[in-house]
This record gives structure tokens, C-alpha cells and sequence, in this order.
């Protein structure tokens, strides 16, 4: 990235993981008030189930060079 657009690319990430996360929230807010707790803790444990799956598909490959040689 380049040097003068580093602080709008910082800019525009925390915009997003902000209101990412006010969706969240207000998600399990109307799943607590209209489900029940249980159900928070549920949505919460499948999204980082999906989130470990994603990083694990979307990670490259390190590959050891040091073992080759």
C-alpha cells in the first residue's frame, strides 16, 4: 500500500470491523431479548467456527524451504 494511503486504508478498516460489529450486537441483542441467552452463545460459537474454517481455507500455504535443502 502506498505510504499516503496508509492511514485512510487504517480509516476505512476500523469503519468496518466497527460496524460489523454494532450488526453483531444488535443480533444478539434481539436473539437474547427474543430466543434466550443460550442462543447468543450459540450464534457467537458458530460464527468463530465459520470464522477458524475461513482463516484455515483463506491462509496461504508456508511452505519450509529450510527442509528441502
Amino acid at each position: 500500500m502506498p505510504e499516503h494511503l496508509r492511514a485512510s486504508g487504517i480509516g476505512w478498516y476500523s469503519t468496518t470491523v466497527g460496524l460489523l460489529q454494532l450488526v453483531a450486537s444488535v443480533v444478539a441483542g434481539l436473539l437474547w431479548d427474543r430466543v434466550g441467552h443460550g442462543a447468543v452463545f450459540l450464534y457467537g460459537a458458530a460464527f468463530a467456527v465459520v470464522g477458524s474454517v475461513g482463516l484455515l481455507v483463506l491462509s496461504p500455504a508456508k511452505h519450509d524451504n529450510a527442509l528441502r535443502n
